[in-house]
């Protein structure tokens, strides 16, 4: 009898020490999310220092300026928040301050986002291993899909007499997905050998027509011209 009164007492011992622990667990999150406003699976990833480039420019979209996004992570949606998107490592840095104003952005995880939305363009996370950026802008998504990837390189240019290293403008890959095979074009010479020859002067028609420039062609735009070449292809 003795024992099972021990054994009884040992179990509430550890049933209480154990609840204990979890409950001050529990209000340890509570009051860090009250005292910082951090939800865990927003803030993930690692700190983000400010790099000091030896590479005249910058690598991020849209300028070094934070914009306001939309986040889409494992299904959940964070609002208005403030983040650049580094196009040259192909990396969203979130940016948030402290309750004492102290400011530390972070390098979100990328296998954690699902989309990021952000200046009226949506980016999603490239499933395809045939595209080399880690986020794609879908332009449209039927029997044919189009991609637009985005990126910055490093280049070096010449100036009196020494070479320097620079950021480039924001240069742009365009992808077709055709019966599960990646496409790549860059100009109109490209893109109109993805189809096959007997509609390809149809299509170079409407492209000039409608004087479709890759370099500036508007989302709008782009998305007819794709749903036109679906419509041939039917």
């Amino acid at each position: 009898m003795r024992k099972v009164l021990l054994s009884f007492f040992t179990f509430l011992v550890i049933t209480n020490y154990t609840f204990g622990q979890t409950a001050k667990v529990d209000s340890l999150y509570a009051k860090y999310d009250e005292l910082y406003g951090l939800d865990m699976l927003l803030h993930n990833g690692k700190k983000y220092f400010t790099d000091i480039y030896s590479v005249e420019g910058h690598p991020f979209w849209k300028g070094q300026d934070e914009l306001i996004a939309d986040l889409y992570i494992q299904g959940k949606i964070f609002e208005d928040k403030q983040l650049r998107y580094n196009l040259n490592a192909q990396e969203f840095i979130l940016s948030y301050s402290s309750s004492k104003g102290e400011h530390y952005p972070i390098i979100l995880t990328n296998s954690l986002i699902d989309s990021v939305r952000a200046e009226g363009i949506i980016f999603i996370k490239n499933m395809h291993p045939e595209i080399s950026q880690s986020f794609i802008q879908p332009i449209y998504e039927g029997n044919i899909s189009c991609f637009v990837g985005r990126y910055k390189d490093i280049v070096f240019k010449k100036s009196k007499g020494r070479t320097r290293s620079t950021f480039s403008d924001e240069r742009k890959d365009n992808y077709l997905l055709i019966e599960d095979e990646i496409h790549k074009f860059n100009n109109k010479g490209n893109f109109l050998k993805i189809f096959p020859k007997n509609e390809r002067k149809t299509i170079r028609k409407y492209w000039t027509d409608n004087e479709f420039k890759l370099k500036n062609i508007k989302d709008e735009k782009f998305r007819q011209l794709i749903i036109f070449c679906e419509s041939i292809l039917k």
